[in-house]
């Protein structure tokens, strides 16, 4: 028997492991703080002066309110974009079907109603998804580590108070990696594959990862869950008296797209313009990353897990409508590696991952008043960079070290391969010579 702490009993009998009652502590703190970023949204707004203004608007609804917008006025027979309001509101940019489906629902609901039952959805939801991560890794390491980054991810307060639908994303992309790849089951493939539908309705980066399910064979996903995105999508299109073909305008639109927005983006763009990079410049290296990362993912053949989060990662590096809360795009991916993937347990990725979770110098930076602009209270270029490469730093660092360690991975188990049938050919000459 090991020796070490020993295991509890619960009031039924039955016992607690160690390392359960390990993340009892933490977790309630980590929830506490989670429930902080609800308890903003809803009343008392304490969250808003630690992000850069605009980063939660001062009407919390207004990036909500587009999906119900949209389907209220479909349903009434007009545009899908959304009619217009006595006061401003955003043309609905969501996938139509997202629209119908998750808009037709909460447009039962007036706009405030409607956020906090919308956002009470979340908090259950997450909860519930937390209890069946931890509950499928009781025994992996860093399960502290990996509490700390899902509830405490503090870019997550801006797309709560914001109202937006990027935790369904991540609950789609928890989904197609929590499921085995090996042995591959039937029901396991076909939960994938909604999952990566899914996910492409409410956000299409999901066409990112269409390569690496493709490199690890999970041809059911690939095929069927891009392809009924792509179908659904078009009948949608071809109905252009309802505005159906506004999704694929704007997507087409905003990925051609190389000018930068008046406001900050949290992209590796943003930080080479700031250094004074030309527009053809920031083309070039967005195309040079993008082949670089396509050749790597067809030569190499990372993992699943690897591919989509070096994919996702290149999107929030280079698509130059990139906000903070984008950045809970990596909560996944970040969670499931320090638990489960060698790549995501060394040191320094894992004080990378502590690094992207906490809140930035944004509120410091601009109370001293030394990056502050002159025209406004908002901070200077100068600042902006510091809390632009608190975001993006953090994240090259993680990108980096993973294909370092993948590329590694690919050249031993090359020579693994090469020494087995080396000794393979040396027996049988051997053999031969006996005989």
């Amino acid at each position: 028997m090991s020796k070490g702490r020993p295991h509890e009993d619960t009031p039924d009998g039955n016992t607690l492991r160690p390392r359960q009652t390990l993340l009892l502590g933490p977790l309630v703190l980590f929830l506490s703080i989670h429930l902080t970023f609800y308890l903003s949204a809803w009343q008392t707004d304490h969250m808003r002066p630690m992000f850069p203004i605009g980063s939660i608007q001062t009407r919390k609804t207004l990036d909500y309110y587009q999906v119900p917008n949209g389907a209220k006025s479909y349903f009434e027979g007009g545009s899908i974009v959304g009619q217009r309001r006595e006061f401003p509101v955003l043309p609905n940019v969501y996938h139509p079907a997202f629209t119908v489906v998750v808009g037709g629902v909460l447009k039962t609901w007036d706009e405030q109603t409607g956020f906090f039952i919308y956002s009470l959805f979340k908090l259950a939801a997450s909860l519930a998804l937390a209890a069946i991560i931890f509950r499928l890794h009781p025994d992996a390491p860093h399960r502290v580590l990996a509490a700390f980054v899902y509830f405490c991810f503090f870019s997550e307060a801006v797309e709560i108070g914001s109202g937006q639908y990027h935790f369904l994303l991540n609950a789609a992309v928890f989904l197609m990696l929590m499921i085995p790849l090996e042995p591959a089951s039937q029901r396991g493939e076909s939960l994938r594959t909604l999952g990566y539908f899914g996910s492409l309705l409410i956000k299409p980066i999901g066409a990112l990862w269409l390569l690496p399910l493709w490199m690890n064979r999970r041809y059911r996903a690939a095929i069927f869950g891009f392809g009924l995105f792509a179908i659904v999508t078009a009948l949608f299109w071809l109905d252009k008296e309802a505005g159906g073909d506004y999704y694929v305008a704007n997507l087409a639109k905003r990925t051609s797209d190389l000018k930068l927005v008046e406001e900050p983006t949290y992209t590796f763009n943003w930080l080479l313009s700031y250094f004074h990079v030309s527009p053809d410049g920031l083309r070039m290296a967005k195309y040079a990353a993008g082949l670089g990362l396509f050749v790597y993912t067809a030569l190499v053949g990372p993992t699943l897990f690897i591919g989509m989060f070096l994919w996702t990662a290149y999107y929030l590096l280079f698509y130059i409508w990139v906000f903070e809360y984008h950045y809970t795009s990596l909560v996944p991916f970040y969670v499931l590696g320090v638990m489960t993937r060698p790549e995501f347990q060394r040191p320094l990725v894992r004080a990378a991952i502590v690094w992207s979770c906490l809140p930035s110098p944004y509120l410091l930076l601009q109370s001293s008043g030394m990056f502050a602009s002159p025209q406004s209270a908002e901070l200077n270029p100068h600042g902006l960079l510091i809390v632009v490469g608190w975001k993006v730093v953090p994240l090259l660092i993680v990108v980096g070290s993973v294909i370092r360690d993948s590329i590694r991975e690919k050249r031993t188990s090359a020579a693994g391969a090469s020494n087995t049938s080396s000794s393979k050919s040396a027996i049988k000459k051997a053999t031969s010579a006996q005989s």
